[in-house]
């Protein structure tokens, strides 16, 4: 939501808004994804998944600018935000069928 939040913001406060629904969006997804992953993963290998995941989430976040940066080059920071929305809202549909409800 955020993301799109970004991409529609027409002035200074709409982007205020749309950078405080990401902090709470994030300070709610990442615990809840660290829990999830460390509960789902089988005991004996659970410290190597977790540490799979902080490495990935560091990759991401290595990587993404980079490529945001190279989109942005190429277009323009409403187009940047609308594919990180639709990246975000692929990634929520690949979790929610992925996951069983039943398993934890």
């Amino acid at each position: 939501a955020s993301m799109a939040l970004f991409a529609a913001a027409i002035s200074l406060w709409m982007l205020v808004a749309a950078a405080i629904v990401y902090a709470v969006g994030q300070s709610l997804f990442n615990p809840t994804l660290n829990d999830t992953v460390t509960v789902a993963a089988p005991a004996d290998n659970r410290a190597g998944v977790v540490s799979a995941l902080q490495w990935t989430k560091n990759l991401a976040n290595t990587i993404g600018p980079a490529l945001a940066s190279l989109l942005l080059a190429a277009t323009d920071f409403r187009t940047v935000f609308l594919v990180s929305a639709g990246v975000v809202a692929i990634y929520v549909v690949i979790l929610a069928v992925g996951l069983d409800p039943d398993a934890y």
